[in-house]
């Protein structure tokens, strides 16, 4: 029997991206769901994400599954892994499903649900590095182990960092590509780094990630 909370997640998570843009009514979702050929389970089997035109024209592309609840029969009467991720850049994609912005998404997705979510690492370090395998981004980015690195948790100037959903609050997370030099400068520095880097976005460009910005170090 489908979880009555499952609906009402969908609408509250609709609501809340309505009330600061324009949310595209178009789910995306993959062909084939990637759990049924061995990949991570999502916490009620359901992938998806969405795409969200800010009132600044800027474009949000976000995970919409992580923070579904689990089936009854689990016992687990939170909303998922109380979080979804975001990619938020002012290039208005023409073809979504192409872009280095929605394949890092995905590939952040898949990782946190890999390891059953990352709410409580989140919670305890407020920001996060990670290296991703990623299509259709330059190679000037890519390190020579062929990965990008991402700063997780960095806060949006339009985004809250929280959403109220059913049965638990949601972490909204964003997730913005690294310079390669940013890459080396939070591995040498570790976590004094990763918190020096991210008040550098906050006083700059907030949780926009592009192609075109200037090294932050």
């Amino acid at each position: 029997m489908e979880n009555p909370r499952l609906h009402e997640t969908f609408q509250a998570r609709d609501t809340f991206w309505f009330s600061i843009g324009q949310l595209d009514p178009d789910i995306l979702v993959p062909l084939i769901n990637p759990t049924f050929a061995g990949g991570p389970k999502w916490p009620s089997l359901r992938q998806a994400y969405r795409k969200v035109i800010l009132n600044n024209k800027s474009l949000v592309l976000c995970s919409d599954g992580l923070s579904d609840p689990f089936p009854e029969d689990e016992g687990k009467n939170i909303n998922g892994f109380e979080h979804e991720f975001y990619v938020q850049t002012n290039s208005l994609l023409e073809v979504v499903n192409q872009s280095w912005q929605m394949d890092m998404l995905i590939q952040m997705s898949q990782l946190a649900a890999a390891n059953g979510g990352i709410r409580e690492q989140l919670d305890k370090y407020h920001y996060m590095t990670v290296e991703l395998v990623v299509k259709y981004i330059p190679s000037h980015f890519i390190n020579k182990e062929g990965r990008i690195g991402v700063i997780l948790g960095v806060p949006s100037k339009i985004i809250p960092d929280m959403i109220k959903l059913p049965l638990s609050d949601t972490k909204l997370v964003s997730v913005i590509l690294l310079t390669l030099k940013e890459l080396d400068f939070v591995t040498e520095k570790g976590s004094g780094g990763r918190i020096q880097l991210a008040e550098k976005f906050i006083d700059s460009t907030g949780s926009i990630t592009s192609l075109e910005r200037v090294s932050l170090v």
